[in-house]
């Protein structure tokens, strides 16, 4: 059996080492190899340029194959997932994910212009696990929910976690880490 790949992608003024990827990292230890590209330019993203940079990251795409994304990560990735229509996946977690624009960042629109395909993103993963929490100032908990439903996803909901950021004081997140031992289990 090949070796679990586990990809986290981190969103808006993200980087690999902040939040709780890194303690993900350690939790999953040797069940999967896991990466944590750096996208470019987090302050200032680029659509095509965050793409290119998933297609550079991102070498295998199968059923042994998780993805973890944060806030605008999760809008990215699954732009990049639908790019690759005969690709399947193992299971996806989307953290405080959107897909719609929010009226705080028009710097983002860009990332939401083209609508996605959610019927084929459905059939691309057999499991979606979203995360919101009901205090989240940068994405509106409704539209992670609306994003768990097109999805057909489980969603989570975490009371006072915020943006799952440092500075909303989340440095661990179990229930991803407990979602993608389910998956794992699920797929062995």
């Amino acid at each position: 059996m090949a070796q679990p790949q586990l990809y986290i992608i981190h969103g808006y003024g993200g980087a690999p080492d902040r939040h709780w990827f890194p303690w993900l990292q350690d939790q999953i230890g040797d069940r999967a190899e896991t990466h944590i590209p750096q996208l470019p330019d987090p302050d200032q993203p680029e659509p095509q340029a965050w793409q290119d940079a998933l297609d550079a990251a991102i070498e295998r795409l199968d059923a042994h194959t998780y993805l973890v994304a944060h806030s605008l990560g999760c809008v990215s990735l699954l732009r990049f997932l639908q790019g690759k229509p005969e690709a399947r996946v193992g299971g996806v977690v989307l953290v405080s994910g959107f897909t719609r624009e929010i009226e705080r960042y028009p710097n983002l629109a860009a990332f939401l212009e083209a609508p996605l395909d959610f019927a084929q993103l459905r059939r691309q993963s057999p499991h979606y696990t979203l995360l919101t929490s009901d205090n989240d100032t940068h994405v509106p908990p409704d539209l992670t929910r609306r994003l768990a439903t097109d999805l057909g996803g489980h969603l989570i909901q975490i009371p006072g976690a915020g943006h799952f950021i440092d500075e909303d004081g989340v440095q661990e997140l179990p229930e991803v880490r407990d979602a993608l031992l389910q998956m794992m289990s699920a797929d062995a």
